[in-house]
């Protein structure tokens, strides 16, 4: 039964993913568009699947080894941003005659006459690093969400020329009837 389970489960993720495009090459302009409207994502979901599982959105959009790229980043960065977490504010960071300032952001002071200029200045770099990696985690985030919605765009591209054999317009207008009346879309690229 287990086995079953996880079989369906793979079977359902795995259809989110998939792709199946038919012959077009006896289908009409307008057939063409409708595989292609039904077969195109959305950027804005890759987005947010990103958001939500790093490296989804890149898998949404059949790039994942991309993803798991970013997302290793993003783990390098947490790796480091621990490493001088932990030499930044672990007690006994600052040198013997030295205490640490009432703030986490303060330097070491000192207690004493004497300098130990070596170890104050691996705090500061201790404390340089844990800001830069901080400020890097948003970036990465961010970077990686915007990536995602870059890379379902290139994907409805290569996917408008598989079914049409050439580039994606710049601009287009397309007027598809419907039972109720008629649908004009635009499309144009900004690039």
């Amino acid at each position: 039964r287990t086995k079953m389970k996880k079989l369906i489960l793979i079977l359902i993720v795995g259809s989110l993913f998939a792709q199946y495009l038919p012959d077009v090459s006896k289908m009409s302009e307008t057939e063409k568009m409708l595989v292609f409207e039904n077969n195109k994502k959305s950027p804005a979901l890759g987005v947010v699947f990103s958001l939500l599982l790093p490296s989804t959105g890149h898998a949404y959009a059949k790039n994942w080894k991309r993803g798991v790229a970013i997302t290793g980043l993003q783990l390098v960065n947490f790796i480091v941003l621990d490493f001088s977490n932990h030499n930044s504010f672990e007690k006994g960071t600052c040198p013997e005659g030295y205490k640490r300032g009432r703030s986490i952001w303060d330097s070491c002071e000192n207690l004493l006459d004497h300098h130990d200029k070596t170890a104050l200045n691996r705090d500061e770099k201790s404390m340089t690093i844990y800001s830069a990696t901080l400020v890097l985690i948003p970036v990465l985030i961010i970077w990686e969400s915007v990536d995602a919605a870059k890379q379902v765009k290139k994907y409805n591209n290569n996917v408008y020329r598989k079914i049409f054999d050439r580039e994606p317009p710049s601009f287009s207008l397309n007027l598809q009837p419907t039972y109720q009346g008629a649908n004009l879309t635009m499309s144009y690229a900004v690039n």
